[in-house]
């Protein structure tokens, strides 16, 4: 049960970068991004209703682009749970324009998480290269009972006006007393 919940939460970490790996620019420019979202879980057990709002900062240059996110998300939960969910999440990336269509990225987020223990103190890092089309970013995840380790390879192509995405995603996870551990 342990390591379906680890892998679970690992899933949901992956999630939270879909929001960090929009691709963007704006060379020159400085932007201020207000995020306001009302949520509704009409079929949870667990969750009734909830809104989440951040704000982000960007900024890009010719050869830097960097981005600071904040994210706060109050989730009013049912009597199943002892109390409602209350989520903070920071992400500070960078990125490098290199020679051509290569980008050089690096990342770090921070969750704090008043239910799940498991990803509550969370700290994320993040490095990937892209060339083109084609993108590759490695995440190590540390959570205080365990770590994941999450390689992503995407290529994305746009034809009439559609983006097209394929995705690859190969996780790995460790619990920390896991060299003690015999898994049957």
């Amino acid at each position: 049960m342990k390591r379906i919940t680890a892998l679970i939460l690992a899933l949901f970490s992956s999630l939270l970068f879909a929001k960090e790996e929009e691709q963007h620019e704006h060379i020159g420019t400085n932007n201020i991004k207000l995020n306001y979202e009302i949520l509704e879980f009409s079929n949870s057990k667990k969750k009734e209703d909830g809104k989440r709002y951040g704000i982000e900062l960007d900024h890009e240059d010719s050869q830097n682009h960097y981005q600071l996110y904040y994210e706060k998300s109050k989730t009013n939960t049912t009597k199943i749970v002892p109390k409602d969910l209350d989520v903070d999440k920071i992400t500070l990336k960078y990125q490098h324009k290199l020679k051509g269509k290569q980008r050089l990225t690096l990342l770090y987020a921070h969750i704090d998480d008043n239910i799940m223990k498991e990803t509550n103190g969370g700290n994320i890092y993040g490095i990937g290269y892209q060339k083109s089309t084609l993108a590759f970013m490695q995440y190590f995840s540390d959570y205080p009972h365990f770590d994941v380790y999450q390689s992503d390879l995407k290529y994305s192509l746009k034809y009439n006006c559609i983006k097209y995405t394929l995705l690859g995603k190969y996780i790995h996870l460790k619990e920390a007393d896991s060299h003690t551990k015999r898994i049957p």
